[in-house]
C-alpha cells in the first residue's frame, strides 16, 4: 500500500522507469501489504532502491521507502523491461524474506537494503 509518493516533473529528454502503478500491482499481486513511500529522484542513477525499516521511537510501524531515478529516454523502454523481468522477482524474493524473519531476528537489524542492477 503505497502511502506517499513525490515525484518531480522529469526534464524534457529524460523520464522515469518505475511506473507508481507498476508497483502498485506488484505490492498487490505478492500481498505485500507495507507502508510503502516511493520518491522519485530527478538525477541519474539507481532507478529502483528500497529501504526496510523498522519501527523506532517515532514511527511505530514498519516501512519500506522506495527511491526511483531517471535515466534518458531512449533507455527507458529496455530498462522498463528489465525492473519488470528482472529485478521486480528478486526485489519480490528480498521483501518477501524479510517479512518471513521472526519479529526478533538479528538479520532485521543491518542491511535491509536492495539495490536494482539496472
Amino acid at each position: 500500500m503505497i502511502k506517499f509518493i513525490t515525484k518531480p516533473k522529469a526534464p524534457k529528454g529524460y523520464g522515469y522507469v518505475l511506473k507508481t502503478g507498476q508497483l502498485e500491482k506488484l505490492l498487490a499481486d505478492n500481498n505485500i501489504n507495507i507502508h510503502t513511500s516511493v520518491t522519485y529522484y530527478r538525477h541519474l542513477g539507481n532507478v529502483f532502491e528500497a529501504r526496510y525499516w523498522l519501527p523506532n521511537q517515532n514511527i511505530d510501524y514498519t516501512r519500506l521507502y522506495i527511491t526511483a531515478g531517471m535515466l534518458p529516454s531512449k533507455d527507458i523502454l529496455l530498462a522498463r523491461e528489465k525492473l519488470e523481468k528482472v529485478e521486480f522477482p528478486r526485489f519480490v524474493e528480498w521483501i518477501m524474506d524479510i517479512l518471513a524473519l521472526p519479529d526478533n531476528s538479528t538479520n532485521l537489524k543491518h542491511g535491509l537494503c536492495f539495490n536494482s542492477n539496472i
